[in-house]
Parts: C-alpha cells; sequence; structure tokens
C-alpha cells in the first residue's frame, strides 16, 4: 500500500507547510527537464513489508512502509524550521481516506546533505525517514 496521498493530503492541508512550500509537495524527483522552484518536498517510498498474515480478503491485512521525506531550500535555517513543520504534521499521526487506513506513522531520524553547485547559494537538503503502519 502506497501511503503518497496520505502524505500530499496532510501536508498540502497544513497552513504552516502550505506557507513554507505552497503546493511544491511531489512523490519521487521527477527528473526531467522541469525546474521546481524553491523550497519543495519531496516524498519516497522505499521499501513496503506486507505482514505475510491471510486477513479477510486474501491478502496481507497490515504494511509497514518505509518512506523518506526529501526537503530542498537554498537557506539552512529555512530548511531545518520546514523540517520541524513537517515532522509535527506526520509524526505519530493516523488517518483513513482513499489510500486505507494509516494505523500509525512514526519518524525514525533525518539527515542532512548539501549540493555547493547548485547557483548560487548552494542547496540544502533534509531526508526524513518514517515508518507507516498501513491497514486493509
Amino acid at each position: 500500500m502506497n501511503p503518497g496521498k496520505y502524505i500530499y493530503n496532510k501536508l498540502s492541508n497544513d497552513g504552516a507547510i502550505t506557507s513554507f512550500v505552497g503546493t511544491r509537495i511531489r512523490p519521487q524527483l521527477n527528473r526531467s527537464a522541469e525546474t521546481i522552484d524553491l523550497p519543495y518536498i519531496v516524498y519516497t517510498v522505499d521499501s513496503n513489508q506486507p505482514s505475510n498474515e491471510k486477513g479477510i480478503d486474501g491478502v496481507s491485512n497490515l504494511d509497514v512502509v518505509d518512506v523518506t521525506i526529501t526537503i530542498f531550500h537554498n537557506n539552512y535555517n529555512n530548511l531545518i524550521d520546514g523540517g520541524i513543520q513537517v515532522r509535527r504534521v506526520l509524526d505519530y499521526s493516523t488517518g483513513t481516506g482513499d489510500y486505507a487506513n494509516v494505523q500509525h506513522v512514526s519518524f525514525q531520524g533525518e539527515g542532512y546533505e548539501y549540493d555547493e553547485d547548485y547557483k548560487p547559494r548552494g542547496l540544502y537538503i533534509l531526508n526524513q525517514s518514517y515508518q507507516f503502519r498501513i491497514t486493509r
């Protein structure tokens, strides 16, 4: 089960997040010629581990999905503030909808990168890891 719709819904419906990135929240970065204005957020599903316990409908009824949320910005302090807001929205959240039932989201950690080739100031990158427990 892909939690992309859940992530987009939670982040795009939060005032602090939309003040930070507007509508620039996307699934895995599209490396086409398209230019995306900074700042922006990208979410990537890294793995999906089903429980392998047969549910009522014959398929696994619990998936544990590892997701990376990546934030891009040209200002380090603003990047940190944005990361705090994303974590506030997602960590320990739950919900239901078209994406199935998100039983629990837990923050797993984060790491930083810097791309000095990005002109004119460099590009700061924050990778946050989350684990989603999704039931059907």
